[in-house]
């Protein structure tokens, strides 16, 4: 028997023995040879495509190996719909402060529960974690429409995102304190906070605050890594009537919890902001 025969069926060497058996024709058939040979080299081509693509797969799962995450899709945040995954956010990174829509309110004796439709203004409030009427003051042409006594309701609405950074369940609060002393110390004003996450209001407040008195309200939701819209509605006035409140006592602060997290603290400036 021919060499070239032999080693055609020998079959150690598969890759060799594709590429061998490509050319067994050769000696085979001499009179149909390059018709056969035409035939066995597009397998040999089919056939070394599939193993690139083998190879390639196998390199993609080694790497992600290496790296420590898996290249299957990042899944889905338990709560609510969901903002996208950290993971998926690419090279996106927060933009410090959050959105800040200015709102005054005629006197009707209730608190507005929701935002009305059209605000003064919209700033973005570098302030945060601290949510006080500072930037709202800063502002020449927004301040002056609060000036007046008609006017006692001022409502800020905050509008951001949040980054979570581990898989648990994680504690929100507000803590809303005024200043002990000042020109309204005997009376009191009115406070009403929500705070909303991933587009739900997950805790409401109303309280009266004295000079020197704190507002504490908070809410635990459990929460994917990934970044979260995150939502504060405060209204504020002082409860003597035709007495313009000093916006400059009253000031609220976020705070979080995670999961692996001994107490509440303030909402680092660098996980809190708008993209």
């Amino acid at each position: 028997m021919p060499w070239s025969g032999q080693l055609c069926r020998t079959g150690i060497y598969r890759g060799l023995a594709i590429v061998l058996g490509a050319m067994c024709p050769m000696f085979l058939s001499p009179a149909n040879a390059q018709d056969a040979l035409d035939g066995r080299l597009t397998e040999v081509e089919r056939r070394i495509d599939l193993l690139s693509q083998k190879v390639d797969r196998l390199i993609e799962l080694m790497k992600a190996q290496a790296e420590g995450s898996q290249p299957a899709a990042v899944p889905g945040i338990a709560h609510g719909g969901g903002q996208a995954p950290a993971a998926a956010m690419g090279n996106a990174r927060l933009k410090s402060g959050m959105t800040l829509d200015v709102f005054t309110i005629p006197l009707s004796g209730n608190f507005p529960e929701e935002p009305p439709s059209e605000s003064l203004g919209q700033l973005i409030d570098t302030d945060v974690p601290i949510l006080n009427y500072g930037a709202f003051q800063r502002d020449a042409t927004l301040v002056q429409y609060a000036s007046s006594s008609d006017v006692p309701f001022v409502g800020l609405y905050w509008r951001g995102q949040i980054e979570v950074a581990e898989p648990g369940q994680h504690v929100f609060g507000l803590l809303t304190a005024r200043a002990k002393g000042g020109k309204r110390e005997s009376s009191s004003y009115g406070c009403y906070l929500s705070l909303a996450v991933d587009g739900e209001v997950v805790s409401r407040k109303f309280g009266r605050i004295r000079s020197g008195e704190k507002i504490a309200q908070q809410a635990a939701v459990d929460l994917n890594p990934g970044y979260y819209s995150v939502a504060i509605w405060k209204v504020c006035h002082s409860e003597t009537r035709h007495w313009q409140m000093d916006f400059s006592e009253v000031r609220s602060t976020m705070l979080m919890r995670g999961p692996k997290d001994a107490t509440l603290l303030p909402v680092p400036k660098s996980r809190v902001g708008h993209l």
